[in-house]
């Protein structure tokens, strides 16, 4: 019998971790993807358009203000591990029922929330209320993880997600390949196309006047030699 979700959530067990915070081509992706919805607002409003310039260096500089400050102040020491920027806060990748949920916590809003979404359980009234903006300490992060770590080992990933957010939480279940098909927004948004009973892919963007349509199903090996002679 293989292992439950909850017995393979260590460190060294899937799902694949991200590679770390702030890189810099990332960054400056999210930065030039909000410029450009900016500007195509401002043109529906206006009718005119810019150009977006934007410095891979300005974006890192511009993320690194909180984490250089508890540098400076001495709470924090530099380092090359990946997770050394985290903030030291409890977020993390969780096993739950039927996959993973990846949460993320940083505000007393998001503490409330969680503690609502768990029904709250008699463990979290040791934590101050502030706790994670104010006595985010490492004993407390192991405590939370340790009791977090039981009550989602229990609970399916998209039904916790979707009540975690109606909460303000930041809570999202970790998909895999299989769920996609079955996911409400692509589902909604069309994305996959079924041919001959297979889905395919299609494009990340719908247009209204000249929408995708799959004509044909990818070719089997060999499948276009005769056209291509």
């Amino acid at each position: 019998m293989g292992l439950s979700y909850a017995e393979r959530d260590t460190p060294d067990k899937p799902p694949l971790k991200g590679a770390g915070r702030f890189m810099s081509d990332y960054e400056a992706g999210l930065e030039a993807a909000l410029c450009v919805s900016a500007s195509l607002w401002r043109k529906r409003q206006t009718g005119l358009g810019q150009f977006i310039d934007i410095s891979e260096i300005a974006v890192q500089l511009s993320r690194t203000d909180c984490v250089l400050g508890r540098i400076l102040a001495g709470e924090a020491d530099a380092g090359p591990e990946r997770t050394r920027y985290d903030m030291g806060g409890p977020g993390a990748t969780f096993a739950c029922a039927d996959g993973h949920v990846f949460l993320v916590m940083t505000t007393r809003a998001h503490w409330k929330g969680l503690c609502r979404l768990m029904g709250e359980p008699e463990w979290t009234t040791a934590f101050p209320e502030d706790w994670l903006e104010f006595h985010c300490t490492g004993d407390r992060v192991s405590e939370f993880r340790a009791g977090f770590t039981g009550w989602i080992a229990a609970q399916e990933k998209n039904a916790v997600a979707e009540a975690a957010q109606k909460l303000g939480v930041a809570l999202v279940q970790v998909n895999t390949a299989a769920d996609l098909p079955d996911n409400p927004q692509y589902q909604h948004r069309g994305y996959f196309q079924t041919l001959d009973g297979v889905a395919y892919p299609t494009v990340p963007y719908r247009m209204s006047a000249s929408p995708v349509r799959l004509a044909s199903p990818a070719p089997a090996l060999g499948g276009d030699q005769k056209e291509l002679a």
